[in-house]
């Protein structure tokens, strides 16, 4: 994973997003693999075949969005929220409303 816009592993917002993801069940991991890549299955080669080969995470200055993707750059917006509630709250909600970068869901 690639962090940009000050964002790093040892962030809070970050490390809150990871717990999320670790909480999730595999339908939801799913939906957030589709919401980020455009895709809910990993390559077959593995995370390393992704193109671009990183997926990353970055940083928005504001608290009032939701987390929003490029699936064509593998990239989530990761606003800075203020508490581990609220980011698993709107992630949830973008990933289940979103759906995929096609509109599906």
């Amino acid at each position: 994973t690639q962090y940009d816009n000050g964002f790093t592993p040892d962030h809070q917002v970050v490390r809150w997003f990871w717990e999320v993801v670790r909480d999730m069940d595999q339908t939801t991991r799913a939906n957030l693999l589709s919401f980020t890549t455009g895709s809910s299955q990993v390559p077959s080669g593995g995370f390393r075949f992704l193109q671009p080969e990183l997926f990353t995470i970055q940083k928005v200055a504001v608290e009032d969005r939701f987390p929003e993707a490029h699936t064509c750059a593998n990239t989530i917006d990761l606003p800075l929220y203020s508490s581990r509630e609220e980011l698993e709250r709107k992630l949830l909600f973008a990933i289940q409303e979103a759906g995929d970068a096609f509109g599906r869901r």
